[in-house]
C-alpha cells in the first residue's frame, strides 16, 4: 500500500537531510516542470544548496512550509527568481538562503540523466 505524505512534512524532512549533507531522491508532483519532468513518473536527486547558479533546478522554500521545484531564471544579489519550465507566466521569488537543494540528477522513466 502506498501512502502519500503531505509535502510540508516530506519536504521539511528532505530539507533537514540536505542540511546534514545527505542527498535526497524525490518523485516529482505537479506539472510546472513539464516537459522535462512528468507528474508522479519522474524523480530528482537533490544535494545541499551550497550556492545556486542561473538555470539550476532547485528546491526552494518560498514561504514557510511551501516548497517549489523550479528553475533559477534570475539572480540579483541575494534575490532569486524561479519559474517552472512549463509555466508560461508567473514567477516565485526567494532569497539564496531559502534554496534548500540543487538538482544533481534527473531520473526520467527510470533512466538517469545527470
Amino acid at each position: 500500500m502506498k501512502e502519500l505524505i503531505p509535502n510540508e512534512i516530506l519536504l521539511g524532512c528532505a530539507k533537514q537531510m540536505l542540511a546534514e549533507g545527505h542527498t535526497v531522491t524525490l518523485r516529482v508532483a505537479g506539472y510546472s516542470m513539464r516537459p522535462l519532468l512528468e507528474h508522479r513518473r519522474d524523480s530528482v536527486v537533490l544535494a545541499a544548496a551550497e550556492g545556486c547558479k542561473l538555470h539550476d533546478v532547485v528546491l526552494a522554500e518560498i514561504e514557510p512550509d511551501h516548497y517549489v521545484l523550479h528553475r533559477v531564471v534570475a539572480l540579483q544579489g541575494e534575490n532569486v527568481t524561479l519559474m517552472g519550465d512549463g509555466n508560461l507566466y508567473g514567477c516565485e521569488h526567494c532569497l539564496r538562503g531559502d534554496v534548500v537543494g540543487v538538482v544533481t540528477n534527473f531520473l526520467r522513466r527510470g533512466n538517469d540523466y545527470g
